[in-house]
C-alpha cells in the first residue's frame, strides 16, 4: 500500500512542478497523472472500492487532457480563453481528490477507524470548499484579465495542490503495515 501511495505523492508532485528545459518539457504534467492513475490501480487491487476506481478514472482523463494540452499548440490548436483548458483540468481535478477521499472515507470506516475517517471528512470538506473558490476565480479570470490577479491564482491552486499532495502522504501513513506492541521487562525499560 506504500507503494501505491508513493506513486500517487509523487505523481502530484510532477503534475504540479513542470521540469523544464527552456521551452521543452522534460517532465510534462501528464506524465504525473500517469503515476497517480498507477498508484490508484494498485490500491483497487488491495480496496475493490467503487469509488476509487472513479477517482481512477478521473487521473486518466487529466493525464489525456494535460498531455493534449501539451500537444495542441504543435498542431495549431489554440484556445482564445486563456483559463479553459486550466478550468477544464481543475474540475477534473475536483472530482479526482473528491473521488478519491470519499474512497479513503469509506475504507477507514469499513477497517473501524471512525476517527480518522472523521477527521478525513472535514479535511476534504474544507479543501473542496478552497478549490471551488479557486475554479469561480478562474471563471472570472476569463472575463477579466489581469496579470496580478493570475499570479495571485496560480499561486492560490499551486498551495492547494501542495497540501492535498500533503494530506494524501499523511493518509498514506495511516495503510503502513503496524508493528506490534511488545512487552518490556523491567531490565530492559532500564
Amino acid at each position: 500500500m506504500t507503494k501505491a501511495f508513493n506513486y500517487i505523492v509523487w505523481g502530484l508532485i510532477f503534475a504540479t512542478f513542470h521540469i523544464n528545459l527552456g521551452s521543452l518539457q522534460i517532465l510534462p504534467s501528464f506524465v504525473g497523472w500517469i503515476f497517480v492513475a498507477i498508484g490508484i490501480r494498485q490500491m483497487i487491487k488491495v480496496f475493490d472500492e467503487q469509488k476509487l476506481k472513479m477517482a481512477s478514472h478521473f487521473s486518466e482523463l487529466l493525464a489525456l487532457i494535460t498531455a493534449v494540452e501539451l500537444v495542441a499548440p504543435v498542431f495549431g490548436f489554440s484556445s482564445t480563453t486563456p483559463f479553459l483548458g486550466s478550468i477544464i483540468v481543475s474540475v477534473a481535478e475536483f472530482m479526482f481528490i473528491y473521488r478519491f477521499f470519499q474512497g479513503i472515507t469509506t475504507i477507514l470506516l469499513n477497517t473501524g477507524k471512525i476517527q480518522l475517517a472523521g477527521d478525513n471528512e472535514k479535511m476534504l470538506r474544507n479543501y473542496l470548499i478552497c478549490h471551488i473558490v479557486g475554479i469561480i476565480a478562474m471563471g472570472i479570470m476569463t472575463i477579466s484579465y489581469d496579470n496580478t490577479l493570475d499570479g495571485i491564482l496560480a499561486i492560490y491552486m499551486i498551495v492547494l495542490r501542495i497540501y492535498i499532495t500533503y494530506r494524501m502522504n499523511k493518509t498514506g501513513k495511516f495503510f503502513l503495515p503496524q508493528e506490534p506492541l511488545r512487552k518490556f521487562t523491567k531490565e530492559q525499560e532500564l
